[in-house]
């Protein structure tokens, strides 16, 4: 989330970690023998959050020694699913079961999870930068948010022809931003009134994560083997633009 670790997993279950804010970059080889399933990097506490294939435990593991913090056995038959959202200071994950689109919210704090949860069909989700919103990207045409921690209906965004696939909030929370693809590759929204500003052409037809940065200067939306980057211009860009014309 801020930009500044970089990770891959490889075939072995091995994971390569880098450090992109230092020169030469810092990098880190954690050694796995079990296959595990790379979920989020959580820069707050320095650690990654991981899935064990065999049984679907999730596991955090410090960055530091990688060795494993904490465990919670999720069992095969509760919660065979991914990670599809962690709150912006990593207290909170949000998973999800990929079969039967049931959503859980486990309280890192405590490492037990919330009484509340609720099913949804989905491509992605996402949680608010105050944490007061959950939204949903999903078909037909529909990016829907919850107020959280209630999961009461708070609002939806319609506006996608081919269904809304990624879905995020500005840092600042004044927009909100949904991926889908072709000509309607992005659009960004004033939610609280319910329209969108702006729609934006892209490459790729099926672009299910969409994000912007710390700073909210630059917006990506990808999926498959296509990544669009969208960057505003500061204001002395615009006013040169402007004299230009």
């Amino acid at each position: 989330e801020d930009g500044g670790h970089f990770a891959a997993r490889s075939a072995d279950g091995s994971f390569d970690l880098l450090n992109v804010t230092q020169s030469p970059a810092k990098h880190w080889t954690f050694e796995n023998p079990e296959p595990v399933r790379l979920q989020a990097v959580l820069p707050e506490r320095n650690s990654l959050l991981v899935i064990r294939n065999f049984d679907n435990e999730l596991q955090e593991w410090d960055l530091k020694t990688g060795e494993i913090r904490r465990q919670w056995p999720l069992g095969i038959q509760q919660l065979p699913g991914e990670i599809l959202a962690v709150s912006s200071n990593g207290d909170i994950v949000a998973l999800c079961d990929g079969s039967h689109f049931r959503f859980r919210f486990l309280d890192m704090r405590s490492g037990k999870f919330l009484e509340q949860d609720f099913d949804a069909e989905h491509f992605s989700a996402t949680f608010s930068p105050d944490r007061r919103y959950f939204g949903v990207s999903s078909e037909p045409h529909v990016a829907r948010f919850r107020n959280f921690p209630e999961l009461t209906e708070a609002f939806q965004l319609r506006g996608h022809q081919s269904g809304a696939k990624g879905v995020c909030f500005a840092p600042d929370m004044s927009r909100v931003f949904t991926s889908s693809g072709g000509k309607q590759t992005l659009m960004v929204w004033d939610y609280e009134q319910g329209h969108s500003l702006l729609t934006l052409e892209g490459a790729g037809s099926f672009l299910i994560a969409s994000r912007v940065s710390p700073n909210g200067n630059v917006v990506g939306a990808g999926g498959g083997k296509k990544l669009n980057l969208w960057r505003a211009p500061s204001w002395e860009e615009i006013e040169e633009a402007e004299a230009r014309h």
